[in-house]
């Protein structure tokens, strides 16, 4: 089959009741149903973009500039095709609320989006409407506007939607992390 990436920080396919790990799933249902995520080519994302070549898949990408190892594409395209979205753009005037209700509305129907980017380039308020409508079919983040997120946040209708993951944003709590950060400071300090 022609099956179709754009490749994404996280191997997220699709939300299911059993099995639901951070919307993701185990390695036969990742394998069987592959289908497409976007995002900016950044270091992070050019890297999942590679694995996702070597996995056979069609990558495509949404940036500025034209891409040498991937197909870029325009917001909009991205929007039609893509199944599954995953974020991974820089958040600046440019790129605020970019994932607003006019682009969400020409997302395919039932599409998942993984924003691992920054809580202030999608709307909430739109991604809110989208899940109640259908036109979004899983959200899963790691990102809000305002860390930790207040009692008035929208954050609090969704989380406890089955089609909506988040976690913390800390992907340097792992002790792996923190000893190489306190390893690069004590080199810092000697130098």
């Amino acid at each position: 089959t022609d099956e179709s990436i754009i490749a994404g920080e996280t191997y997220t396919t699709k939300v299911t009741k059993e099995n639901k790990s951070a919307l993701g799933m185990n390695r036969n249902e990742f394998f069987e149903y592959k289908k497409e995520r976007c995002m900016d080519l950044a270091r992070k994302g050019a890297t999942v973009g590679e694995i996702a070549k070597a996995f056979g898949c069609r990558v495509l990408a949404f940036k500025r500039t034209p891409d040498e190892i991937f197909e870029t594409v325009s917001l909009e395209q991205l929007c039609k095709e893509c199944d599954i979205i995953s974020i991974h753009l820089p958040h600046n005037e440019k790129t605020d609320r970019i994932f607003n209700k006019e682009i969400i509305s020409k997302m395919k129907k039932g599409v998942i989006i993984v924003n691992t980017a920054r809580g202030k380039v999608i709307d909430e308020e739109a991604v809110k409407d989208g899940l109640l409508n259908g036109t979004i079919g899983g959200f899963g983040t790691d990102v809000y506007p305002v860390e930790p997120f207040s009692d008035g946040s929208i954050y609090n209708e969704l989380k406890d939607m089955e089609n909506v993951c988040m976690t913390p944003h800390m992907a340097w709590g792992g002790i792996e992390t923190r000893n190489r950060c306190v390893s690069i400071i004590a080199r810092n300090i000697k130098d």
